[in-house]
């Protein structure tokens, strides 16, 4: 995993642990959780995370 992510050049790496959910309060962190469990994917379901801009969506699907 960590071959991939420098091949990935990604300018940072960020943990769901390390995620600020201060920062947003209104995201739930107990879904947040249960989404990082893929189970959704056993389901064969989608999962979609809407909201303006600037509140940290992309560093959640990361």
């Amino acid at each position: 995993m960590e071959s991939r992510l420098k091949q990935a050049g990604f300018p940072w790496v960020k943990t769901l642990e390390q995620f600020e959910f201060g920062f947003q309060p209104d995201i739930d962190r107990k879904v947040v959780q249960e989404l990082a469990g893929l189970a959704f994917v056993e389901r064969s379901e989608s999962v979609s995370l809407l909201g303006p801009t600037g509140v940290r969506k992309q560093l959640l699907s990361g």
